[in-house]
């Protein structure tokens, strides 16, 4: 009984091996990098969602120490954000796309945006550029203040 056992825990041993043998050999999946960061600090207290685009302060006399950015989608989940900022990858954006969350209350949303740019006029002469390649963008205050608070 007991050579029986052994003998067929051998056998099963050498059809596995000999069937691992025939697997097909598979190259190695590249992980491709995200092109884009996530302002992780939003995820949990989102940004309100007024300040963002405050028409006044955009296109008012501002304080030279606003900076700008460009939103350039908004969505409805994080899944969809991230999908939203991997379609800019080989766009000429003056900084690579980032993801923040916003909010007024009762909504809340993903907005994909790039920047900080320094001024207004900046955020303007992006704008241009990608509105001349086909693109819709929105300039937006950013959201962060320099210092990160």
């Amino acid at each position: 009984m007991l050579k029986s056992l052994t003998a067929f825990a051998l056998l099963l041993l050498g059809i596995g091996t000999g069937l691992s043998l025939y697997l097909p050999k598979y190259p190695p999946e590249v992980v491709k990098q995200a092109n884009f960061s996530i302002l992780t600090d939003t995820l949990d207290k989102p940004v309100d969602a007024s300040s963002l685009l405050s028409s006044s302060q955009i296109f008012g006399t501002s304080d030279t120490s606003d900076q700008y950015g460009l939103q350039l989608g908004l969505f409805g989940s994080l899944f969809d954000a991230k999908n939203g900022a991997n379609q800019w990858e080989g766009t000429s954006l003056p900084t690579s796309p980032i993801i923040f969350k916003a909010g007024d209350g009762k909504h809340q949303w993903y907005i994909v945006s790039t920047g900080p740019l320094n001024s207004r006029e900046a955020s303007q002469k992006h704008q241009q550029l990608l509105q001349d390649s086909g693109y819709i963008t929105q300039i937006i205050l950013w959201p962060v203040a320099a210092d990160g608070q």
